[in-house]
């Protein structure tokens, strides 16, 4: 099993989540359509955070994509990811979906095997993306957000733009700039030279 992030951290990020009634409910919907392993990470989180802390001071309507998360290795099937993202929009028009199978994604970008999901996310190119939640049902009348990552909340709430690793800074640095982070999120700092150990 996953192990969860707990604590103050993971606390003001549930109260954030529970404080933003568009990502509750594609949690829901998350929930209702894939079930219970299936997760929403990448900039659903950091975007919510970061609107907030480290923009204009207002939280922004989720506008980008939202991603999926979802390992299962027994089908590796692209097929598969499109069914799920279309059940998604079926039950939510005009949200851009994107479903993908963390058990498949090592074949794309070259990788070992991903043992899970927070395994997945250890190669993606920034500790602060690396987070993802899911909606947990406790009983017949309570749900629990539940949180992973690969490299804790401590970036996400900093404001820092790491990456993951030192062979991946490259690629960091392009992406940075091909996203214009920083016009977005003024208040945020950029470590390229201080990569996660």
């Amino acid at each position: 099993m996953i192990p969860l992030e707990q604590g103050p951290l993971a606390d003001r990020l549930a109260s954030a989540l529970r404080a933003d009634e568009t990502r509750m409910r594609h949690l829901e919907i998350c929930r209702a359509v894939l079930g219970a392993d299936a997760w929403i990470g990448a900039g659903f989180l950091r975007n919510l955070i970061w609107d907030r802390d480290f923009g204009d001071g207002g939280v922004v309507p989720v506008q980008d994509d939202i991603d999926v998360l979802y390992f299962d290795p027994t089908d590796l099937s692209q097929d598969s990811e499109t069914a799920f993202e279309n059940r998604l929009i079926a039950a939510e028009p005009g949200t851009l979906w994107q479903v993908r199978n963390q058990a498949r994604m090592h074949l794309k970008h070259g990788d070992r095997p991903y043992r899970d999901i927070r395994d997945a996310m250890s190669f993606w190119l920034e500790t602060a993306t690396a987070i993802a939640v899911r909606l947990h049902k406790v009983n017949a009348v309570q749900d629990r957000i539940e949180i992973i990552s690969a490299y804790g909340l401590q970036d996400l709430f900093a404001g820092f733009l790491r990456p993951t690793a030192p062979d991946r800074v490259d690629r960091f640095l392009q992406r940075v700039q091909q996203k214009h982070w920083q016009g977005r999120w003024p208040g945020i700092r950029v470590l390229a030279e201080e990569p996660h150990e």
